[in-house]
């Protein structure tokens, strides 16, 4: 059966190649595909087994992506046109962003097209630490800046992944905090747990059933408010006001054991 031209999944605009450590996904319909933002090769090569090559691409990025948010200028300063040109030079020459650009397929800022994204859902994979974090918060911010149109369709993910792990009757359980981890002690009695110090320590299967299978996963739709909150702590922990910057940091202490109650699939 013939789909529509619009449904189809196109390459990188302008013709630019797609990003060669891209592993995309096979099918060419867009309602379908995903796209995986991972942290690190190490991450990555779990997760290129763990993925469903068939609806599931997966772009390993190199580290901390370049942080445009601190440097993006208000459109009241009067040097606001020499500060984003700067700013676009050093965009045009980062491989992460560009890769970004090129594999989502559907230009950036003012000229993005979201009938043109290659993917119906773009899913931020990162460790469930301080860089983990960080890492997220920077890449929602790009999607704010660049992609802001993913944003307000819904269609920006985060995704979470256990902490623990343990072994009930040969059986494996997982707990995303130490609330599910307590509940599950209470109706198993104590377990010999293991903490996963991140994505690149899990295994293919467990990436599989826990963080990538959508009958399982846990993703939270990111909103405007949530990219309004990564720019704030960015701005906050790399900026260079250093009551700011300690309030962020408490705040970020505060809330890692509190991950969202509500995820989408």
């Amino acid at each position: 059966q013939l789909r529509k031209a619009s449904e189809k999944r196109g390459r990188a605009p302008k013709s630019q190649p797609l990003p060669t450590k891209l592993k995309d996904c096979q099918t060419e319909d867009r309602s379908e595909a995903e796209l995986f933002l991972v942290e690190g090769d190490s991450a990555g090569g779990s997760a290129d087994v763990a993925r469903n090559p068939q609806t599931q691409a997966l772009l390993p990025l190199r580290g901390k992506v370049l942080n445009i948010n601190q440097d993006w200028p208000e459109e009241s300063d009067s040097r606001y046109a020499y500060k984003m040109e700067k700013l676009q030079e050093r965009m045009e020459k980062n491989l992460e962003i560009q890769s970004l650009i090129n594999a989502i397929g559907a230009g950036s800022q003012d000229m993005f097209d979201l009938e043109e994204a290659r993917y119906s859902k773009v899913i931020i994979m990162a460790d469930a630490d301080d860089d983990g974090f960080h890492i997220e918060a920077l890449l929602i911010g790009i999607g704010f800046r660049m992609f802001r149109a993913l944003i307000e369709d819904g269609r920006l993910y985060t995704a979470k992944s256990p902490l623990y792990r343990a072994v009930v009757k040969s059986e494996a359980v997982y707990a995303f905090n130490m609330a599910e981890r307590e509940a599950l002690e209470e109706i198993h009695g104590e377990l010999s747990w293991t903490r996963f110090k991140g994505l690149g320590e899990m295994n293919a299967d467990d990436l599989r059933d826990q963080v990538m299978d959508p009958t399982r996963r846990r993703l939270v739709r990111i909103t405007m408010d949530d990219a309004n909150e990564a720019e704030y702590q960015i701005n906050a922990m790399l900026g260079k006001d250093p009551e700011l910057k300690w309030q962020a940091v408490m705040e970020s202490m505060g809330s890692q054991d509190e991950l969202d109650s509500e995820f989408a699939l």
